[in-house]
């Protein structure tokens, strides 16, 4: 579990990219993200809005 204030690299870092690395092995793995409305899952999952 991350607190408030954890940075997006440092999820990434610590629970994301070791998944990352167990796909590219050949793994089926998933990645869950649950939580209040409204506190930055989509964001956490996706990043923020694409400009041009």
């Amino acid at each position: 579990v991350f607190g408030p204030k954890a940075q997006q690299r440092s999820i990434y870092d610590h629970a994301i990219s070791p998944i990352v690395n167990e796909v590219l092995e050949g793994f089926n793995c998933t990645v869950f993200a649950y939580g209040q409305t409204g506190t930055g899952k989509t964001y956490t999952m996706e990043g923020g809005i694409k400009t041009k």
